[in-house]
C-alpha cells in the first residue's frame, strides 16, 4: 500500500488511484483550503461541520495589487460590453428608421 500522495480530508485514505477522488478549493476570509476527498460522503461530511481554523500551509493571503488588477478587468470587461450594447442598439436605431 502507497503511503505517500494526497490524503482523503475526512478519513485520511491515501489515494491509491485517479479515479473517483476529487479535489475542493475552498475560500474563507481567513485563506485558502485545498482538500481531497475520497468519495462525495466524505466531503459532505467535511463540510457539515465546522471549518477548521486554517493551517499555517493552506492560508493563502491576496497579494497587495491583485484586487486592483480584478477590479480593473471587471470595469474593462463592464466597459466593453457596454460599448457593444451601443453599437448594437445604434444599429437597430438605424436599420428600423434611417434605412426605410
Amino acid at each position: 500500500m502507497e503511503t505517500t500522495g494526497p490524503r482523503c480530508s475526512f478519513c485520511e485514505r491515501v489515494q491509491d488511484d485517479e479515479e473517483g477522488w476529487f479535489d475542493v478549493d475552498v475560500r474563507v476570509d481567513e485563506g485558502e483550503y485545498y482538500l481531497w476527498f475520497c468519495s462525495q460522503e466524505h466531503a459532505g461530511e467535511w463540510f457539515r461541520r465546522p471549518l477548521p481554523e486554517p493551517d499555517e500551509g493552506t492560508v493563502i493571503q491576496a497579494k497587495p495589487g491583485e484586487e486592483v488588477v480584478g477590479w480593473l478587468v471587471f470595469a474593462t470587461i463592464v466597459l466593453l460590453v457596454l460599448g457593444l450594447l451601443g453599437i448594437g442598439l445604434w444599429t437597430v436605431i438605424r436599420w428600423l428608421f434611417f434605412d426605410s
